[in-house]
């Protein structure tokens, strides 16, 4: 009876120890990167938008930077979720230079996706025995919390970054709302995380709402799962048109979310992105469309030259960065309708790079533009070939052989049905890597996925090496 007192505190003393150790551990490496590594703010870079934008809002001019004649002007290349939480941070860290303020603020959104990802795998192994759920979530959070990859995206200032934390976070309330009835608070931290990921990255609700409506249709016979769950993909939704529809006014044309959204699908058709060694990735030096199909403001914007190569050039304001994008979309429309094959051969090397089985000199050539170290990126493709997909071989080997010691030993580790928001999630990631472009940065949204699949196989090997007891009345056989 007294062990029985006792099992819920000593869990709960193991599990804060956890925590504190995956935390520190965390933080510690996204600190010496970020002092060893800090990124190049050169003037044509998305994080240079990114950390622009954000000292805007912390500084009190609502995002607006400086335009081609000098003044404040708008500007939505991208949506405004992470520049917003930049700008939180540079205010809490008021007494730090805004360039180091965000890269600390960056590096705390890392740290905060490793917790929330061992919490993740904590949670979803309650029914194993508690040195079977610690090493699942100490295998998960400090694969995460090492992981060269995402150490260097938390410092890169690139929004990618803050995927982490809303997508185990998404798995985490998910969890919840379908192990129980959920409360009111559940439901809401569920819909300010979905509309978070779609004001993060323009794809952000695909990625969330898809697994939400897929769950939806697998639990259409419980209706508070389903009305809620619909709820809440119907809330970010309508917050996203309305977003849009504000943008479309400004722009005077069609916009979906932020002005550069049609740039993935044209540097992604682009020939460097079709052949050699840069296929399946993006273009980023891709030729602009022909100069008779722009206005004389776009024309103009495009020959103003950079005079601080260190600083973000002066923006064009909305509605000429909508032009760009509109002309960038009818030119990849028209690439992919010249040349289908070359599109659809690129496929399979897009899901290649996005898993990491193929990376190239190209890859390493486009890090140092985006902010992170080449080296860091070969040791964490490295990571990815020889630890992460063989675990990840490993646990869906267990999975598909249930009635094996292995597949047994996973599902005394976790419950598998428990495991199907994760895998809506990846197989919705993947579609949406089919229609853009295979990279490690692209990869951020299902690192939470991919570390704690690490984390339950290194579990489920202990549990199938340990050795199993005899039933009373056998003996061994001689």
């Amino acid at each position: 009876m007294e062990g029985r007192v006792d099992a819920p505190d000593r869990s709960g003393r193991v599990a804060v120890g956890l925590f504190v150790g995956i935390g520190v551990l965390a933080f510690a490496l996204r600190a010496s990167y970020v002092r060893k590594h800090p990124w190049l703010p050169l003037s044509g870079n998305d994080n240079t938008w990114y950390a622009t934008v954000g000292r805007s809002f912390a500084e009190g001019d609502w995002g607006r930077v400086p335009g081609l004649d000098g003044k404040l002007v708008d500007s939505a290349r991208f949506p405004h979720a992470y520049p917003l939480v930049l700008a939180v941070g540079q205010r809490l860290l008021f007494w730090i230079r805004p360039y180091w303020a965000q890269l600390w603020t960056s590096a705390a959104l890392g740290t905060a996706g490793a917790l929330l990802t061992t919490a993740l795998a904590w949670r979803l192994t309650a029914a194993a025995t508690l040195r079977l759920r610690v090493v699942a979530a100490f295998s998960t959070g400090a694969l995460i919390a090492c992981n060269p990859v995402v150490i260097g995206a938390s410092a890169a200032l690139m929004s990618e970054v803050l995927y982490v934390p809303l997508v185990a976070a998404f798995l985490l309330l998910v969890d919840a709302v379908m192990a129980k009835p959920a409360t009111v608070s559940i439901w809401i931290l569920l819909g300010i995380v979905v509309a978070g990921a779609a004001f993060t990255r323009g794809e952000g609700l695909v990625l969330l709402g898809v697994p939400l409506v897929a769950l939806a249709i697998l639990h259409r016979h419980s209706r508070p799962v389903r009305v809620g769950l619909l709820a809440v993909v119907g809330s970010a939704t309508l917050m996203v048109v309305l977003w849009s529809a504000v943008l479309s006014m400004a722009a005077g044309r069609p916009v979906l979310m932020s002005t550069n959204g049609a740039s993935v699908l044209f540097g992604a058709t682009c020939p460097q992105a079709l052949h050699g060694d840069g296929r399946g990735s993006w273009d980023g030096e891709c030729l602009p469309p022909p100069d008779d199909e722009m206005s004389p403001a776009l024309r103009a914007a495009l020959q103003t030259p950079v005079k601080d190569p260190f600083a973000l050039a002066p923006q064009w304001s909305v509605p000429v960065e909508a032009e760009l994008g509109s002309l960038h979309l009818q030119s990849a429309l028209h690439r992919m309708g010249d040349d289908p094959g070359a599109i659809i051969g690129t496929i399979p090397f897009r899901w290649a790079r996005a898993v990491g089985v193929l990376t190239t000199h190209y890859d390493e050539r486009v890090s140092f533009f985006e902010g992170r170290d080449a080296d860091l990126e070969r040791v964490g493709a490295l990571l990815q070939k020889v630890v992460v997909l063989p675990l990840v071989v490993l646990f869906l080997v267990a999975l598909a052989r249930r009635r094996s010691r292995l597949g047994s030993a996973l599902r005394e580790v976790v419950e598998p049905v428990r495991l199907v928001p994760a895998g809506l999630l990846v197989a919705t990631w993947l579609v949406l890597i089919t229609a853009t472009y295979g990279s490690a940065r692209f990869r951020q949204p299902v690192e939470p996925v991919f570390a704690l699949v690490c984390g339950l196989a290194v579990a489920s090997i202990r549990g199938a090496l340990q050795p199993r007891p005899i039933a009373p009345g056998l003996t061994r056989g001689r």
